[in-house]
């Protein structure tokens, strides 16, 4: 290989790689935004009186399971989890209703 190509071979890697380690700064950021948000969310929830909520809310939006989930874990019918999952939400605007601006 002539030494022009090899030149641009190793500049289009270091390019490369300078942009691979500026994306992966990036997500880092975005992960540790969204692990911030889902901790603040998380202490948010804890103040709910009510358990049911807690556990409802905390298993839909900080772990992410489906309402078939979390309703067979409660031993609840998927129905009521959702009756339930609207209270909640209710309650949880009337703790923090700045949430709902």
């Amino acid at each position: 290989h002539s030494p022009s190509f090899s030149n641009q071979f190793h500049s289009t890697t270091e390019d490369l790689v300078m942009k691979l380690s500026k994306r992966e700064e990036e997500i880092n950021e975005a992960i540790d935004k969204l692990v911030d948000f889902k901790t603040r969310v998380g202490t948010e929830i804890d103040q709910l009186e009510d358990r049911r909520f807690r556990i409802i809310l905390r298993e839909r939006y900080i772990r992410c399971k489906s309402w078939a989930d979390i309703a067979i874990e409660q031993n609840y019918d998927k129905r009521y989890i959702y009756e339930l999952h609207g209270y909640a939400l209710k309650e949880f605007e009337k703790e923090f209703p700045a949430k709902f601006i």
